[in-house]
């Protein structure tokens, strides 16, 4: 949906967009993936990315970053299981050829996969978990800043005790109130510092 709503008003301009909600959002692919360099839980997810990346991105091939018969092993698009169910049998570190945050190919397809945050005029409500255990809530915050910065108005819901199927579940009431006030024409509120409701 941070796509979409980055993308709207050039890519669908006859569309009116009255607002975008996004619930645990991945608003920092890199720092979410990075994840996957030490916890084998996230590993899967950052299989696909880095061979995904090599197959879409013409060079230089990201497959150089780990060992890729073992990475296609976990890989989330050929896969018929759940998320949670696969694992990989070798050590991470014997897996990755190399450090994903010291490679500039790395930072720049994490940051090409990252939705940006500049000015759309578009109302944004966010939601995270502190809890979340797969999604780190900072890249939310960073976004939701920036958004912010960018003089959007945006809603931050936010609750320390927020797994990551929470904070979709736990604020699901004020997400149907926002939207409906978005098909309502009601002005948007804003949470950001200083800012004009």
């Amino acid at each position: 949906m941070l796509f979409a709503r980055e993308r709207a008003r050039t890519y669908a301009p006859e569309l009116d967009v009255v607002g975008v909600v996004a619930a645990a959002p991945v608003t920092d692919v890199g720092l979410f993936l990075l994840q996957g360099r030490t916890d084998p839980d996230i590993f899967p997810f950052t299989a696909e990315a880095v061979l995904a990346w090599s197959e879409v991105y013409a060079e230089p091939d990201l497959s150089d970053l780990v060992v890729v018969p073992d990475a296609e092993k976990v890989r989330l698009a050929r896969a018929d299981s759940c998320t949670g169910d696969l694992t990989t049998t070798e050590p991470l570190d014997d897996i990755f050829l190399g450090e994903p945050q010291n490679l500039d190919v790395w930072r720049a397809a994490a940051q090409l996969n990252t939705p940006a945050a500049g000015a759309a005029d578009i109302p944004v409500l966010v939601t995270h978990g502190d809890a979340d255990p797969l999604v780190p809530i900072q890249g939310t915050i960073a976004y939701h800043d920036a958004l912010c910065v960018s003089g959007e108005h945006v809603i931050f819901l936010r609750d320390a005790t927020w797994g990551h199927t929470l904070a979709w579940a736990a604020p699901l009431p004020d997400i149907v109130s926002w939207i409906e006030a978005r098909f309502a024409g009601q002005p948007a509120p804003t949470d950001c510092p200083g800012a004009s409701p």
